[in-house]
Formats: structure tokens, C-alpha cells, sequence
């Protein structure tokens, strides 16, 4: 498998809430780590943050799911 893959759906299109999923967690870590660097103290993982790259994975699921349905 190479990498460009993991971002792509079944039919070869980029998948956006992949992409955007993967965007958000490297600033995130990138954000956390200046943080940490300059506070001194290690940073939690902000919930909304979790539940915006959930909700986005899933909607992208769910249309999946629901075209497949429609087939």
C-alpha cells in the first residue's frame, strides 16, 4: 500500500475528511509541541478537537455507506 492510498476512497477520489483529519492532527501536534516547549508542561489533547476529526471521518462513512445502499 503506499501512502497516497490511505487518502483515497474506493473509487480513487482524495477523501476530505481523511485529508482534512490528517491536517488537523499534525497542526495539532505541531501546536502542541511549541506549547509544551514554551509552558514547560505537557498539553492535553482538546476533546472538541477529537470529536471534529471523528465527526468528519464519519460523515464521510456514512456517505459511503449510503452509496452503497443506493446501488
Amino acid at each position: 500500500m503506499k501512502v497516497g492510498e490511505i487518502f483515497r476512497e474506493k473509487e480513487g477520489k482524495l477523501s476530505f475528511g481523511r485529508v482534512i483529519g490528517t491536517v488537523l492532527v499534525f497542526f495539532y501536534l505541531v501546536w502542541a509541541t511549541y506549547l509544551t516547549w514554551e509552558t514547560k508542561k505537557l498539553i492535553d489533547i482538546p476533546t472538541n478537537l477529537a470529536l471534529l476529526i471523528g465527526t468528519l471521518y464519519g460523515a464521510n462513512k456514512l456517505r459511503e455507506a449510503a452509496r452503497d445502499i443506493a446501488k
